[in-house]
């Protein structure tokens, strides 16, 4: 699996590896599956919340959740692109004003991804990336 330093580098390698075919779908040039991009995905966004200083400001911790969202909601997985938007909208992210709400926002939105997805929970007063 390719690592990447942040979701930009990620989201750059996207538009690079896909392409999309006359009626919109994309496909990938090097196929990844939906569980190795989602992995990358939550990766990225959990380390975008922990590369946050600690005092973080809240335009800054504002503008890093704004980016994860951004992400999800441009998953190339239509179905969990689909499922991402839904989910924002019940749990939306940029609400978060410093680094530890942000921490808690997103684990609780990646537990409900995992609660549609039949996977297992984590707990996000003791959970770290």
């Amino acid at each position: 699996i390719k690592e990447f330093d942040d979701a930009k580098e990620f989201k750059k390698w996207i538009k690079r590896n896909t392409k999309t075919d006359e009626g919109g779908n994309v496909s990938f040039i090097q196929p990844m599956t939906k569980e190795e991009i989602g992995r990358q995905m939550w990766d990225d966004s959990h380390g975008s919340i922990e590369s946050l200083d600690d005092n973080a400001d809240e335009k800054t911790v504002k503008k890093t959740m704004k980016k994860i969202e951004t992400s999800f909601k441009h998953h190339p997985c239509m179905e969990c692109q689909i499922e991402a938007k839904k989910n924002l909208k019940e749990l939306p992210i940029t609400k978060s004003k410093t680094k530890q709400e942000a921490k808690q926002t997103l684990c609780e939105f990646h537990n409900k991804v995992n609660d549609n997805l039949g996977k297992p929970s984590f707990d996000c007063n003791s959970w770290s990336f």
